[in-house]
């Protein structure tokens, strides 16, 4: 009897244990199954952000195509900017975010589709502004349509000690600005007290931690011009939208309200080129 027990008992127990282990085996398939459900589901979640994301892109690389369509025909005015890096005896087209050191020589290649005028002002990490482009020695400085031009015109830039971001604002007009002319003819480029807060603001900004202007590139965001915007002798000017072209450039197309145009007599289109120097 006892024996019978003891049988009985053993077998109770073995049949729990089939039990229990049965009933973590199927939680184990449903957790299995719920976990093979949710990444199934992940992975089309995955699958339709990536198919609307690159939806996206095509539809902005078409705009982008109808867009410098419009700047080839001259329907709206448009500049094309790229930076060339010296390597050995040829200059190469660079990306302008990348990160420059002490020696390294540059210029700035640039071409309009509008009879005007191109200025490029240099803010240094100090806060020093001078205009490089138009040069001193030129007569008349206007700019030809379809024309190339490199700053500087015989030499190079050439990064010096002074770490920080160098700035090159560049300004693109239909009409002469005073205050760059002025400059060039009577300071040797250099500006005077009127763009001294302008660059001061700038070269505090850029000195600031995890500052916009700490990162380099080509952006028309974030500028300080050294323009006077406001009160006497203040200029218009116009937000510029920059659209990527071939070899590492950028094509600069002011807009009114969101739309590109053709600037008119009295405005003004800027951008910043941001060169960070280490």
């Amino acid at each position: 009897m006892k024996t019978l027990i003891k049988i009985t008992l053993i077998a109770i127990t073995i049949g729990g244990l089939l039990a229990t282990s049965a009933l973590a085996a199927s939680a184990a398939t449903l957790k299995k199954k719920y976990s093979d459900k949710k990444t199934s589901a992940a992975r089309k979640d995955d699958k339709k952000a990536a198919a609307e994301k690159k939806k996206d892109e095509a539809k902005e690389e078409n705009r982008t195509r109808a867009l410098l369509v419009k700047v080839d025909k001259g329907e709206v005015d448009g500049l094309r900017v790229k930076i060339l890096q010296s390597e050995g005896e040829a200059m190469v087209p660079v990306d302008a975010a990348k990160e420059f050191k002490s020696g390294d020589t540059i210029r700035v290649a640039f071409e309009s589709n509008f009879d005007g005028f191109v200025y490029i002002v240099n803010v240094t990490p100090g806060g020093i502004t001078k205009v490089l482009f138009p040069y001193k020695q030129e007569g008349d400085n206007m700019i030809s349509k379809g024309q190339k031009y490199q700053l500087p015109g015989v030499g190079m830039i050439e990064f010096d000690k002074e770490v920080g971001t160098e700035v090159l604002q560049v300004y693109m007009s239909h009409e002469r600005i005073k205050i760059f002319d002025d400059a060039v003819k009577n300071a040797n480029g250099e500006l005077g007290t009127s763009a001294s807060s302008a660059a001061a603001e700038l070269a505090s900004r850029n000195a600031a931690p995890n500052a916009p202007s700490d990162h380099g590139g080509v952006t028309a965001e974030n500028l300080t011009p050294v323009l006077p915007t406001e009160g006497e002798g203040a200029i218009r000017t116009r937000k510029i939208r920059l659209a990527p072209g071939k070899d590492q450039e950028k094509v600069a197309i002011p807009e009114n309200n969101g739309a590109p145009v053709k600037m008119k007599n009295g405005e003004v289109a800027m951008f910043e080129i941001r060169l960070k120097h280490i």
